[in-house]
């Protein structure tokens, strides 16, 4: 589960930085310093000895990113509604941080039941 760990960090690495340039907003690298975070833990997950550890960590992160993002996704539906959408970079970062980060907490809790299953037959 390293490499979609790593992936998925490098990922928020993007959108957080990406969003940035377009937007000059500062909220928009909250994505950025979070997929930093997960890739570490990717990263130190390589090793067999860290590796349950770092998973469990970076799992915990992404949870904490996705259910801290979902405010962002409440100002994109209600601007669909025609409400004015504040600093549109970060909310948009944001809210594709909390989907990224729902993709791999359920990666995630579907690895490690697999894996579970696998050790107990």
């Amino acid at each position: 589960m390293t490499t979609p760990t790593l992936l998925v960090g490098a990922l928020l690495v993007l959108i957080g930085t990406g969003s940035f340039l377009v937007s000059a907003d500062l909220g928009s690298l909250l994505p950025a310093g979070l997929g930093s975070l997960v890739g570490v833990l990717g990263w130190l997950g390589r090793s067999p000895k860290r590796q349950a550890l770092a998973g469990h960590l970076a799992v915990g992160c992404t949870f904490v990113g996705m259910v801290l993002s979902a405010s962002a996704a409440g100002r994109l539906v209600a601007s669909l509604t025609g409400a004015p959408l504040e600093r549109a970079g970060a909310t948009v970062a944001i809210a594709l941080t909390g989907i990224v980060c729902l993709i791999h907490v359920t990666m995630s809790i579907r690895w490690f039941l697999a894996r579970k299953r696998s050790e107990s037959a």
